[in-house]
């Protein structure tokens, strides 16, 4: 088997009816990158924040799937780190002719991406209660609101 490495000009992005997810498709591969925001987990209890997942799933069609070089460079590509832990899962499709098992490639979203979803947190903040938006990002985090402790504290300790 040819080890190769990852072509970015393959990997061609398709339309989806929604924000929810991003499908592509790469060679014989399709491709769905979505976030799970632990919808369920977070309402439960404001002091226990799980902050989100990047979910990759890949399913090759007709053929082998991807080199472990492919593989690593398209995660990457996707946004997620390959030198961090990720979980890793299949889901085996028996008898659908045609369809791979599928891989699910799952790790929590990186702090650069996780930071600058709370700035525009913070900036809708300032629009909602007619503040000005001073740059105050770090004051806002240190609010006394249980929820933004806790935000703060997680995003400390990850850094």
């Amino acid at each position: 088997m040819r080890d190769e490495f990852f072509q970015a000009g393959l990997l061609v992005k398709r339309d989806y009816p929604t924000d929810e997810a991003q499908i592509y498709t790469y060679k014989n591969c399709s491709i769905c990158m979505s976030v799970d925001h632990h919808e369920k987990e977070n309402s439960a209890d404001p002091l226990n924040v799980v902050f989100p997942d990047i979910v990759v799933s890949i399913v090759p069609h007709f053929g082998k799937g991807l080199s472990e070089r492919e593989l690593d460079g398209l995660l990457r590509y996707l946004g997620l780190d390959t030198s961090a832990p990720m979980k890793r899962s299949t889901v085996r499709h028996k008898g659908v002719p045609g369809m791979g098992d599928t891989e699910y490639y799952i790790q929590q979203m990186p702090m650069p991406i996780l930071l600058k979803s709370f700035r525009r947190e913070y900036k809708e903040y300032c629009k909602s209660t007619g503040r000005k938006n001073d740059g105050r990002f770090e004051a806002w985090l240190s609010a006394p609101s249980a929820r933004t402790r806790i935000l703060a504290q997680k995003l400390r300790a990850a850094m």
